[in-house]
């Protein structure tokens, strides 16, 4: 959308201080030679919506892929250092996993859950970039979790009543404890 205003006083672009067309090297949004900067340019009260590539709101996600690179979680890296996990094998072995009930997102990217031994209430970190998740036996990279309960689409995929496996580790980049691997429903 293009809005042309006459006889506004005031002048020109940002910072040109003159009349005349807004010179591109004086838009903050605008990177060298007139290209978009791509990047985060808003804060993480706008997280489940795709940005442009300056910044404006565009809608929800359907995928949780980012809409310009197609790469799974970029938009939700306040709940993600940018860990890659070792695998995406949604196969669960006998060791070391928990089963949980309950699920569902709480606020500043955990996820709530009842586990089958320690009891309900208990909360664990999910990193979006990191955490692999598998609903009905197949990896979904747009899971993802937010900064408060509403900035999640867990719910769209994993109802409360299911039951979990559920592998939980520390993150290689900070050694901070979160889900490395949750399947739903489990085996």
């Amino acid at each position: 959308v293009v809005f042309l205003i006459e006889d506004c006083e005031g002048g020109g672009g940002p910072g040109s201080g003159e009349g005349g067309p807004i010179d591109e090297q004086d838009d903050p949004r605008l990177g060298e030679l007139g290209q978009p900067r791509l990047g985060k340019q808003h804060d993480d009260s706008s997280l489940g919506k795709q940005h442009d590539p300056i910044g404006f709101d565009i809608g929800p996600i359907g995928d949780g892929s980012d809409s310009l690179t197609n790469e799974p979680g970029d938009e939700f890296s306040g709940c993600g250092l940018g860990d890659v996990p070792a695998s995406t094998s949604c196969s669960v072995s006998t060791y070391g996993w928990q089963t949980v009930t309950n699920t569902l997102s709480e606020a500043h990217c955990n996820l709530g859950h009842t586990d089958s031994d320690t009891g309900p209430g208990q909360l664990v970190r999910y990193d979006n970039t990191y955490t692999v998740t598998c609903v009905n036996g197949d990896y979904r990279p747009g899971v993802y979790l937010g900064e408060t309960r509403n900035d999640s689409n867990w719910g769209a995929y994993v109802s409360p009543s299911e039951t979990c496996k559920m592998k939980t580790g520390p993150r290689p980049s900070d050694g901070t404890y979160v889900i490395e691997t949750i399947v739903c429903p489990a085996p």
